[in-house]
């Protein structure tokens, strides 16, 4: 197996990671006890590649029928280390599958202690999920939840954001998520919108950007693309709009289409554009044509 056919996928990258990926997967496995069976190529590659409605199908269509592609046995552990190292040589959306299944994996360990894992690789496996959840600012931990369902109601998102290291837009979704009670989250957020305000919204949304209608209504960022959206504006806005990933070389007209191909949340990919021009997320980076 050779890196450049994991290059060729467009998901990979060349790095210390993927080096080590190879040396794991051409490993010889001669151990009788528990073994799990792993895709040298993650299924993942191809639901994204070929777009795929689910992984199944991805598995049964490409993946099992593709020659590059086999399957191989694996110690509990080094299943464990195969996602980690992938979660670190790819990109996009199968960066996040890989992260979020060493995450799942990593869950299973005090339910099925069947699984011959010593104290060691216990050590060892706890040391790459801490390091995956410091790094990964998506995911979170039961602790994380605790605290904002204790505190959500006691702070602003602001003061959530800072506490947990996330994004505001972050804590506010995980909120509407959890269906905790809702409440206004800063007093710019409490006013309502007036007549004469909505029409400078319909007005000049196509002209100033978010900071710029932010700062003239007095309002936050997160308010007026909540309200550009309510209102049924985002589409007209993007019109005029081409978001380029290098990594993949491709370009879409719009932040809604980036989303669907690369199965980056909208809001993500809307911030990378606009805080800078050029920014990272998800191992991938976002300009604005």
């Amino acid at each position: 197996m050779t890196k450049q056919i994991f290059l060729e996928t467009g998901y990979f990258i060349s790095n210390k990671y993927l080096d080590e990926y190879l040396k794991l997967i051409e490993m010889p496995f001669s151990f009788s006890g528990y073994y799990e069976e792993h895709h040298v190529i993650p299924v993942s590659v191809y639901k994204y590649r070929y777009k795929c409605k689910d992984r199944k199908t991805a598995e049964r269509d490409f993946a099992d029928k593709d020659a590059n592609n086999y399957k191989i046995k694996l110690l509990f552990k080094d299943h464990i280390k195969a996602h980690w190292l992938l979660y670190n040589c790819t990109v996009g959306p199968v960066k996040v599958v890989n992260g979020r299944a060493f995450l799942r994996m990593t869950a299973k360990l005090k339910l099925d202690p069947a699984q011959l894992i010593d104290e060691a690789a216990l050590n060892y496996i706890q040391q790459l999920k801490d390091e995956l959840t410091n790094s990964d600012s998506n995911y979170w931990s039961e602790k994380d939840l605790a605290w904002l369902k204790n505190n959500y109601s006691k702070f602003t998102a602001k003061d959530c954001a800072q506490q947990l290291n996330k994004s505001i837009d972050a804590v506010i979704n995980k909120v509407n998520r959890l269906h905790l009670k809702k409440r206004s989250y800063s007093a710019k957020m409490q006013r309502k919108w007036t007549a004469l305000e909505l029409d400078y919204l319909r007005q000049n949304y196509e002209k100033l950007s978010t900071a710029e209608l932010a700062k003239h209504l007095n309002r936050t960022e997160n308010s007026i693309s909540t309200k550009i959206q309510v209102l049924r504006l985002a589409k007209k806005r993007e019109k005029n709009i081409s978001i380029y990933c290098p990594e993949l070389n491709m370009t879409w007209s719009g932040y809604t289409e980036a989303s669907r191909a690369t199965g980056i949340a909208h809001q993500h990919i809307y911030r990378a554009v606009k805080e800078s021009k050029s920014h990272i997320t998800h191992g991938l980076t976002f300009l604005k044509k």
